[in-house]
C-alpha cells in the first residue's frame, strides 16, 4: 500500500478517532486516494493526546517513512485545530 501512495500521492486523508481501542488513546488513521480513485490504508498511529506536538510527531514521522519529499496537493482532515497547524508546519504550501 505505500508503493501505491507513493506512486500517486495526490490527496491523503488523515482520520482521527478517540476512545475506540482499549488503552482510550487517540489513533491518526492514514489513507491515500490512488491514480484510479480507490482508496489504501496506509499508516496507523496511537498518540499520547490531542495536541499539536503529538500530531506534528505523527505526521512527521509519517511524512519521513511514507512520503518523503512528495508533493501533496490536498489533505483531507476532520478540520481539527491542532492536526491543522502540525500540517501547516509541515507542510507550509498547504491552505
Amino acid at each position: 500500500m505505500i508503493k501505491l501512495a507513493q506512486a500517486s500521492p495526490n490527496v491523503i486523508l488523515i482520520n482521527v478517532t478517540y476512545r475506540t481501542n482499549k488503552h482510550n488513546m487517540p489513533a491518526i488513521h492514514f489513507v491515500a486516494v490512488i491514480a484510479t480513485g480507490k482508496t489504501v490504508s496506509i499508516s496507523l498511529a496511537f498518540i499520547a493526546n490531542k495536541n499539536e506536538q503529538s500530531y506534528y510527531q505523527a505526521v512527521s514521522t509519517f511524512r519521513e517513512l511514507v512520503l518523503g519529499n512528495a508533493h501533496i496537493k490536498v489533505f483531507l482532515t476532520d478540520n481539527e485545530d491542532a492536526l491543522r497547524s502540525a500540517l501547516s508546519n509541515i507542510y507550509p504550501d498547504i491552505l
